[in-house]
């Protein structure tokens, strides 16, 4: 088990909360992490201008909001690109970080519990015929990823940006890239903002980014389509370097999202991995030897519910 005087808890993003209390979800963010590791060092980067006062961190960090760009969703919906918000926020959160052990997480999160650094290391076989798949030292602890065996929409090389735990150096390794150039971004013909296809989500962007530097065969023409067994690689990528994990596994729940996204349990979802289907990964993939991985159950529970999810959109 890993000791909380071990770990760095680097919250990114700005002070969020209600309307009725701007910085109520920062605040239980950073309570959590003082309540279930008080030991660690807690570390919260955010942006010049936020309020900040009163929230109790080891460090604050405060740096100059990138410049914000609006895209356009499939559903013509207006949206920000957010990436280099991620990137940023999280890079200079790391660069204060000063302890073995690194938890990475947005300001609007808590944690439930403290259970997650009992699973740091925990899956720790490796593929030797797979080895060159392996780009950190130790698998790192993430939320799950859809899954495109279920999901009808699916991003290969995409990973959750809410929440990393795992040595410091991979954590820091896995935000190693430089901001996206937002003018490089192209804007189709009649269009008055980005559209979301065209460019890399933070997840995505990340994850691949990660393999391409290691000189892994990963490339991306598109966010949906790219060159090779994109299911192996994929898969290659997540069993050898991730381990998937829901929210109530890690211990740790969304303030802003409460069981929506990447917070909700995989067997509710529209398509993202159980944990059952992880270590299938990971005993395909990975090198694992795990015995019972597929639940019946679960299997028969997810299949109903997505189907009926499905349907009713």
């Amino acid at each position: 088990m890993i000791a909380a005087k071990d770990v760095s808890i680097v919250i990114q993003g700005p002070v969020c909360g209600t309307d009725d209390d701007p910085q109520r979800y920062t605040r239980e963010c950073i309570y959590s992490a003082r309540k279930f590791f008080p030991e660690a060092e807690v570390i919260f980067s955010t942006w010049k201008g936020e309020n900040t006062s009163g929230l109790g961190c080891t460090k604050i960090v405060l740096s100059e909001s990138p410049r914000l760009e609006k895209c356009l969703y499939e559903d013509m919906t207006e949206h920000y690109v957010s990436t280099n918000h991620v990137l940023l926020s999280s890079q200079k959160g790391l660069e204060e970080a000063t302890r073995r052990y690194v938890i990475k997480m947005r300001s609007d999160m808590a944690f439930r519990s403290g259970k997650c650094l009992s699973l740091v290391g925990k899956y720790d076989a490796y593929d030797k015929r797979t080895i060159q798949w392996k780009v950190f030292r130790q698998r790192v602890l993430t939320l799950p990823q859809l899954n495109p065996k279920r999901a009808n929409r699916w991003f290969p090389y995409s990973i959750c940006d809410w929440i990393q735990i795992g040595l410091s150096e991979d954590i820091i390794e896995l935000y190693d890239v430089p901001l996206v150039d937002i003018d490089s971004i192209p804007r189709r013909e009649g269009m008055k903002y980005i559209y979301s296809a065209d460019y890399f989500g933070a997840e995505q962007y990340l994850f691949h980014s990660l393999l391409d530097r290691h000189g892994l065969p990963v490339k991306l023409y598109s966010r949906t389509d790219g060159e090779g067994d994109l299911y192996q690689k994929n898969s290659l990528g997540i069993a050898m370097n991730m381990v998937l994990l829901s929210a109530r596994q890690m211990g740790v729940k969304s303030l802003k999202y409460p069981g929506r996204m990447y917070a909700i349990e995989p067997i509710l979802s529209l398509g993202y991995y159980t944990f059952g289907e992880w270590k299938e990964l990971y005993n395909e993939y990975g090198g694992g030897n795990l015995l019972h991985t597929t639940s019946a159950v679960e299997q028969v529970i997810y299949s109903l519910i997505f189907n009926f999810r499905k349907r009713s959109i």
